[in-house]
């Protein structure tokens, strides 16, 4: 998660966001600018599948309240992450790392000791 981090650029609207790992969730905060108000969140995520080399979270958890604006602004980060259709989609082939090994498939993900493990298999 740490490449994650240093990819994503504070926008206007986005500021102090941090990333920590849970039990089973990777945990978002940060402060969102909506108007001239400054409004903090919480934002878990659970991973639930993935497709080839492309990791699919579902929103788990949210503070101080649900709303659709706030996971859009927080988790769209083109072009390697972006939320749609309720789930925030990491995609790995565009983090530098990751698209050296042109190869292979997720076959397993899980978030273990603070961590995301992913398996990639032929």
């Amino acid at each position: 998660m740490r490449v994650l981090q240093k990819q994503v650029h504070e926008q206007d609207h986005l500021h102090t966001l941090s990333v920590s790992f849970q039990e089973d969730a990777i945990r978002f905060e940060g402060t969102i600018k909506k108007f001239w108000l400054a409004i903090p969140f919480e934002l878990d995520v659970r991973p639930v599948k993935a497709e080839k080399r492309t990791l699919f979270f579902e929103v788990i958890h949210m503070k101080p309240f649900n709303q659709e604006w706030i996971k859009n602004k927080a988790l769209n980060h083109s072009p390697f992450m972006s939320y749609q259709n309720r789930n925030m989609i990491l995609d790995l082939n565009e983090i530098d790392q990751v698209r050296t090994v042109p190869i292979g498939h997720i076959q397993h993900v899980e978030i273990k000791k603070g961590k995301l493990w992913i398996k990639i298999g032929l």
